[in-house]
């Protein structure tokens, strides 16, 4: 290596991270299965990157199962209302789905609007 070269840039050891793990990243958003491919390509080459990313990712497929189990379960109570719902609740996960993927695919690593926080909390085991 030359150092003396004025366009010379030391290794950045934090952007090798984001670009080992922006596939992964990336397939996080991508519907449950692409989702598992992530888990399975991240335990080959694990960055903090794409392990954040994972959590986001299951953050949000978790939340939007447990809407549709509480709207499944109280929809006999509550009858039609509850049911329309799920589209709404469809359409703010395709909202945080595509947010996380522009993260991703920017190779920003920013926290869901309202899931974030809790995913990182609860899904903590996936490093």
């Amino acid at each position: 290596m030359n150092y003396s070269n004025p366009n010379f840039q030391a290794p950045n050891p934090q952007q090798d991270d984001i670009n080992r793990g922006k596939t992964i990243g990336i397939l996080s958003y991508c519907t449950i299965l692409g989702w598992i491919v992530a888990i399975v390509l991240h335990q080959q080459d694990k960055t903090k990157f794409g392990a954040f990313h994972l959590r986001q990712g299951l953050g949000i497929f978790l939340a939007y199962l447990i809407c549709f189990v509480v709207v499944m379960v109280t929809s006999p109570i509550f009858g039609f209302f509850t049911l329309a719902l799920l589209p709404i609740i469809g359409l703010a996960v395709l909202a945080f789905a595509i947010i996380g993927l522009i993260n991703a695919v920017n190779g920003n690593a920013k926290e869901i609007p309202l899931l974030g926080a809790l995913s990182e909390k609860v899904l903590a085991g996936i490093k």
